[in-house]
């Protein structure tokens, strides 16, 4: 259900990808709730639950009967690794927006919504592949 609802909510922001403005009526615009969207986008997103069933819960309870302070640390350094790579691409994003204005813009935007699409109908094929609804 996760990744069926997650491939909707994809879906849902390609389309808003593919109505984009130029960037400058996109600033004048309402604030566009980025970071609400992340954290759909994160929660619906069946990837991390997969994670930390098969790789990130063994690895940690593994590192626990060991010591303790590998269990923390293999967290720790997951999450270091996760919020700095997402950080690096918030801030190359920014950085590169001051020079993405006009048609070069719409067509990233549009380019991104496809992304998003094709990501949302995977999502949504396999979530309805899991419910026996669709055949692999």
């Amino acid at each position: 259900m996760i990744s069926v609802a997650g491939g909707l909510f994809l879906m849902r922001l390609a389309y808003l990808n593919f109505r984009a403005r130029s960037r400058e009526e996109e600033l004048l615009r309402a604030d566009p709730k980025s970071l609400r969207k992340g954290v759909v986008v994160n929660l619906l997103s069946p990837n991390p639950y997969l994670f930390w069933l098969t790789v990130g819960a063994p690895t940690m309870i593994r590192g626990w009967g060991e010591r303790p302070a590998a269990a923390f640390a293999f967290a720790a350094g997951f999450y270091v690794c996760l919020v700095g790579a997402q950080v690096a691409v918030a801030a190359s994003a920014w950085h590169a927006g001051r020079w993405l204005t006009g048609h070069g813009y719409r067509y990233l935007m549009r380019g991104l919504g496809a992304l998003l699409a094709v990501y949302g109908l995977l999502l949504l094929r396999g979530g309805l592949t899991l419910l026996k609804i669709l055949h692999g």
